[in-house]
Order: C-alpha cells, then structure tokens, then sequence
C-alpha cells in the first residue's frame, strides 16, 4: 500500500464515521503531507478530541500556508479556550485578512472581548 491510498482510504474511513481506522492510516503516510492531508488529520483529530494534537496540525497547516480560514479559525478557537487571547486575535486579524467582513471572526471577536 503506497502513501496516496493510504490517504484516500483514511478519507473515505472518516466520511464513513471509522475516525481512529483513518487516523491510523494517515500516520503511516511516510511522505510530506500536502496541507489538504494535514487539515484533513487535524479535522479528525479534532473529532476524536485529541484537542493537543489538532491544535498542532491546524499550526502547521498555517506554516505551509497562511492563507487557510479554516486553520486559523480553528486554532483561534483553541488560543481563546486556553485565555491566549492575544494569539487568538492575531488569528483573527489574518482570518479578516483572508475573508474580509465575515460573521464568524466577528462573532469570535466578540467572545474574546
């Protein structure tokens, strides 16, 4: 089984709700993971509430590529449930910067206040 099925297989156990049989997968993925695979892992990882370990993700999805909403608004959410509110709004600043004028990096924004 090369790396590229073994992607695709954790991506099909995931939508059919077999979350550990894919993340099991995926940490036998020997090469680089592209940022998809990695958000991917981290969404699941997130599910299976290995919290630590998603919040990790989500921050290297970001170093790969810092234009993922999804990454920072995820990783927001972790800062402000750990009271690192000043990390949580510089993510919120390069969510604004990615999707300007949105509803939910408002909506954190006030939580956070």
């Amino acid at each position: 089984e090369n790396d590229q099925s073994r992607i695709k297989k954790a991506i099909c156990l995931a939508q059919i709700g077999s979350l550990q049989d894919a993340i099991n997968s995926l940490e036998l993925v020997k090469t680089n993971k592209s940022v998809n695979e990695l958000l991917t892992e981290a969404v699941i990882n997130e599910q299976l509430n290995n919290h630590q370990k998603a919040f990790n993700l989500y921050s290297r999805c970001i170093g790969i590529d810092n234009n993922i909403y999804l990454a920072y608004k995820k990783r927001s959410i972790y800062l402000g449930e750990l009271k690192r509110y000043k990390e949580a709004f510089d993510d919120l600043d390069q969510m604004e910067k990615i999707k300007p004028q949105n509803n939910i990096t408002n909506k954190l924004r006030g939580i956070y206040y």
